[in-house]
């Protein structure tokens, strides 16, 4: 299954502008991690922790092969992973980016899953007034995990308020391997809110046009199938 597809189903309530940091203590995703070697019992050799092979640019001692992910809070493992994994303490690394992206703009947070995950939502604009109520919210979603399900990313989460229903999902605008350095250079930056505002216009000028005509309930009921 494509990560884009597990947004759906993650509907968190939009909220007042403030930090991502905020949010994050708010919803209990402010926990330190911690990670320990992962084994196995045998019979004869006891506990067994299966080392990662060493290369000829790494000869100092063997890393395990695999780590748990364990919270600091209750000691519950929330997931597990092999070397080269980037070994982030907590979900604060992603507050952190968020907050020199544009301070003070976060509206959402979901901690799912125990921890596992993380869902976070952004504002990168003024609304869209289109009349009647009707309103586009231009938005950016984060994203994260311990349990390697989902990647450092960032997507469009543009919403249209009058129809509560109508939400435009688009592709990654910056997405990082848990192997990697997580930062938002100036460059990405530039690019993510670039590609996101094109994204709401679109939407902006697709929401005027079907405005705009008049529809029988058949041509509607075919137009939204």
């Amino acid at each position: 299954m494509r990560m884009e597809s597990n947004f759906r189903d993650q509907m968190i309530k939009s909220g007042s502008k403030k930090s991502a940091h905020e949010y994050l203590t708010e919803h209990d995703g402010d926990f330190e991690v911690w990670y320990n070697k992962a084994g196995y019992y045998t019979f004869e050799k006891g506990f067994v922790v299966p080392e990662a092979p060493t290369t000829r640019h790494h000869q100092d001692e063997p890393d395990p092969l695999f780590k748990w992910v364990i919270r600091k809070d209750n000691d519950e493992p929330i997931g597990i992973h092999g070397p080269g994994y980037s070994e982030n303490t907590s979900y604060t690394f992603v507050a952190d980016m968020m907050e020199s992206f544009l301070p003070e703009s976060t509206t959402g947070c979901a901690v799912l899953d125990g921890g596992r995950r993380l869902f976070m939502t952004q504002s990168i604009g003024e609304p869209i007034d289109l009349g009647g109520g009707d309103v586009i919210k231009p938005e950016i979603a984060w994203t994260a995990s311990f349990d390697g399900t989902w990647s450092t990313g960032v997507y469009d989460f543009t919403t249209r308020v009058f129809c509560s229903n109508m939400l435009m999902m688009g592709t990654a605008l910056f997405k990082a391997r848990r192997t990697e350095q997580h930062d938002i250079t100036a460059e990405y930056r530039s690019k993510i809110l670039g590609d996101a505002m094109a994204h709401a216009e679109t939407m902006k000028r697709i929401a005027v046009t079907l405005k705009s005509q008049s529809y029988t309930d058949e041509q509607f009921d075919i137009l939204t199938k």
